[in-house]
């Protein structure tokens, strides 16, 4: 269950494999050597900044600059109903937030996953309890902007 997308970038020429992972917003989590060494040369062009890709977008872009070297598959986001159950956190009325899940498109789910964590420092700074999963579904509290909501 992750909310992470990842890129495994692989070699043609070498058996280097490379694993980068990108949050929900497409900026850069980690990144890590999956097989292989790199020779100086590579840490060189790999590590510069005009060549590392911090965001998603970046890497994006080296699919089409680098294709003819490197192979990129990417490992899309876990954003189903369990994830979003655990994620979310209050447990209370899972068959009809469960129902509610189901009809959201897949942006309005991204949004959800997005806003829990504000919404966890909202309840939290106001004291108050969480509202059942399905009414902040069904209510599109995903949209509201915790952070800035005094």
């Amino acid at each position: 269950m992750s909310l992470l997308t990842t890129y495994t970038v692989k070699s043609k020429a070498a058996q280097n494999v490379w694993c980068f992972k990108y949050s929900l917003k497409g900026l850069l989590v980690s990144f890590e050597i999956l097989d292989g060494e790199l020779t100086l040369k590579q840490i060189n062009w790999l590590l510069d900044q005009k060549h590392f890709p911090f965001t998603e977008l970046q890497i994006k872009a080296w699919g089409k600059m680098l294709k003819d070297n490197f192979e990129i598959v990417i490992g899309e986001p876990d954003l189903s109903f369990d994830t979003a159950w655990e994620q979310y956190g209050y447990k209370v009325g899972k068959k009809e937030a469960q129902d509610a899940w189901r009809k959201m498109s897949e942006a309005n789910k991204v949004r959800f996953f997005l806003s829990i964590e504000p919404y966890k420092r909202y309840i939290a700074r106001k004291q108050i309890s969480p509202i059942y999963m399905v009414r902040y579904i069904t209510k599109e509290r995903y949209n509201d902007d915790y952070d800035n909501i005094k």
